[in-house]
């Protein structure tokens, strides 16, 4: 689809960080501190939901404990774990193109962004990633671990439009939904 979002890594000013060649990425993070903060957002969002009243999240978060934000932009079309292995490596990429030893990584995330990264610290464990041995934080903000319940409710009222030969043309309705959305389920 030409509408299709690919997965990005951004600055708090929104320009995309270059993971090739690592000098261009050494060049845009020049005054980036050992300590790398990563915020991941939720369903059908982008990297300004991290922003209210004018106050940035990871600008806050840069300023009071010292880390470096950087955004995550994805398709949350996709699979959770099809976002969450490409995190995997993106991140393997960027700790070793990182300007400095980076001594800790704090990785935010809200609702499926929270389900993306929680695959995305799997995979990179079962990888043998060296950016797991610097993850200290993990955070979950409003993250659905035993699946969303309007996706439920959902798949609930799909089963009952398919029992009877009335409704049961509105269930292709329901099948128009994105493979990120069935894996809130």
């Amino acid at each position: 689809n030409a509408l299709a979002q690919p997965m990005e890594l951004r600055l708090a000013d929104g320009r995309v960080l270059p993971l090739n060649p690592p000098e261009a990425l050494r060049a845009a993070l020049a005054d980036a501190s050992p300590r790398l903060l990563v915020l991941v957002h939720g369903l059908c969002m982008n990297e300004h939901a991290w922003q209210r009243d004018g106050q940035n999240l990871g600008d806050f978060l840069a300023h009071e404990l010292g880390y470096t934000p950087i955004y995550l932009r994805y398709n949350t079309g996709l699979h959770t774990s099809t976002n969450a292995r490409e995190l995997a490596a993106r991140l393997e990429q960027l700790t070793h193109a990182w300007p400095q030893a980076i001594e800790r990584i704090a990785l935010i995330g809200h609702s499926m962004g929270g389900l993306v990264l929680r695959g995305a610290q799997t995979y990179g464990a079962e990888a043998g990633h060296d950016w797991i041995a610097a993850l200290s934080h993990l955070v979950f903000l409003a993250t659905p671990h035993h699946g969303a319940p309007l996706e439920r409710a959902g798949q609930g009222l799909h089963a009952v439009l398919a029992s009877t030969p009335w409704s049961a043309p509105f269930t292709r309705l329901r099948r128009l939904h994105s493979a990120g959305i069935t894996d809130l389920r």
